[in-house]
């Protein structure tokens, strides 16, 4: 990973944090707000991150990974 998309990273948890508490009483969640900025960062739009999963391993523990969150929250 780059350097500058670290930083967007890093500027989008810093704006979220910053704006958090006036976001509170809107209709906005922070999981739209995150899934609008990774639509943002797609290869759909302005495509910031380049991301290719060449490994099987690691695209089996993404998955996991994801499917242990979805399960919890739910």
């Amino acid at each position: 990973m780059e350097s500058i998309q670290i930083i967007l990273i890093f500027l989008l948890f810093l704006g979220f944090g910053l704006f958090s508490k006036r976001i509170d009483g809107s209709m906005l969640t922070p999981p739209m707000i995150f899934v609008g900025a990774g639509l943002l960062f797609s290869n759909a739009f302005f495509n910031v991150f380049d991301f290719h999963i060449e490994h099987d391993w690691l695209h089996l523990l993404l998955e996991a990974t994801l499917v242990l969150v979805l399960f919890s929250d739910a």
